[in-house]
């Protein structure tokens, strides 16, 4: 139903927390490198080899890898990180002691947690930063080593992972603002594109209840506009020349339509579809299909002479449904006798000329009408017609 694509914009929008998760897991790797990178130097001067190995072996590869994978990998690469985070802090807490403050790290495996979806289950996002948050307050209590380290080595821990923070925070925010913006501009594309084939009032009810929709009018005025001749024309003209002679025609069409505020229900092939009355109800919805169905034929007027092309349309007017149906491209149709009739109409008429039926001529008092008399119809046996002339 045309809802789907209501709800795939409504999607689209509680996507921009996974995007905005990967803007700042981006940023969070590329800080994570830098910075064991420079622990790995630091732990170098200061003698601590332990510490060395594990940010040589284990934390370097690891979020050098990150960096390469994180846009196609993100959740695994936010696994990875959270995880050596989590090992590093544990492993240097062990080493060291509480008082070097490498278990201040683990606040930001509280806050990355929180931010990033790592496991499919929502309940990941409160899980692990509450499970960080213990980890936290129990390696505060790790006694320190003996010596301990110098006092600048835990304000540079708290420091730097301050820093780190920061730049995931504003990593976030940035990821956010631009996928906020590709959000509406995708959503006003969407929209752009739902109102082209749908008309406003049904959009609006498609927004407010994004289930199906379908209406019962009790009149509805139909016209069914045939290009005869186009198929001819088709066979002996390139592809390009067809395309554009009918584009004019059926951008011409759409014009008058539009101007006489009536809606344009679909066209198939050469054949033009109009409807009076819907989404609502139009008191002088028949005449207005009258008026339309003469200003067509003025249209194509130009294009008898150069291209011999004429158009049979037919006119009837009576109860109908109306609804919106399809998925992908989602089409406001209407269904019943009266658009069977009006196909009959149109289908039974004669190139140049508008055919009416016989209840749709007795609604139109004052236009100029020219009985054909009764005529047998296709599916509906004997029916009296009329001709609408100018």
């Amino acid at each position: 139903m045309a809802g789907d694509l209501w709800s795939d914009i409504v999607r689209r929008e509680r996507e921009g927390a996974s995007l905005r998760a990967q803007g700042a897991l981006r940023v969070s790797v590329w800080a994570g490198l830098v910075a064991h990178v420079s622990m790995a130097v630091l732990f170098v001067v200061l003698e601590l080899w332990p510490l060395v190995a594990f940010n040589v072996l284990v934390s370097v590869p690891c979020f050098a890898v990150g960096a390469v994978l994180a846009s196609r990998r993100p959740l695994l690469v936010g696994m990875m990180a959270l995880l050596e985070v989590v090992a590093h802090a544990v492993f240097a807490t062990a080493v060291l002691g509480a008082s070097a403050g490498f278990h201040h790290w683990m606040l930001l495996a509280v806050v990355v947690g929180g931010l990033l979806p790592l496991l499919p289950h929502p309940r990941s996002q409160v899980v692990i930063p509450v499970a960080g948050a213990v980890l936290y307050v129990a390696l505060s209590f790790v006694p320190s080593a003996d010596p301990p380290p110098p006092s600048w080595v835990s304000h540079g821990n708290f420091a730097g992972m301050l820093l780190a923070l920061l730049a995931v925070i504003l990593g976030y925010r940035a990821a956010a603002q631009d996928v906020e913006r590709a959000l509406a501009e995708s959503q006003a594309q969407s929209e752009r594109l739902l109102h082209a084939m749908l008309p406003a009032s049904v959009v609006q009810r498609l927004q407010r209840s994004p289930g199906g929709l379908a209406d019962s009018h009790a009149e509805v005025a139909v016209l069914f506009a045939d290009v005869v001749g186009f198929t001819a024309l088709s066979a002996r003209t390139s592809p390009e020349v067809v395309v554009d002679l009918l584009n004019q025609l059926f951008t011409a069409f759409d014009a008058e339509t539009e101007a006489r505020g009536l809606h344009k229900v679909k066209t198939i092939g050469d054949a033009y579809m109009v409807a009076g009355g819907i989404p609502e109800p139009i008191p002088d919805a028949l005449h207005r299909i009258a008026d339309l169905a003469l200003a067509m034929n003025r249209v194509v007027a130009p294009f008898r002479e150069a291209h011999d092309l004429r158009l049979r349309i037919g006119i009837h007017v009576g109860p109908a449904v109306a609804g919106v149906i399809g998925r992908s491209t989602p089409a406001y149709d209407l269904w019943g006798d009266t658009v069977n009739t009006a196909s009959r109409m149109e289908s039974h008429g004669e190139a140049g000329r508008i055919h009416v039926s016989d209840a749709a001529a007795q609604r139109l008092e004052g236009r100029t009408l020219a009985p054909r008399g009764e005529i047998d119809v296709k599916g509906k046996g004997r029916m009296t017609t009329w001709w609408l002339e100018e």
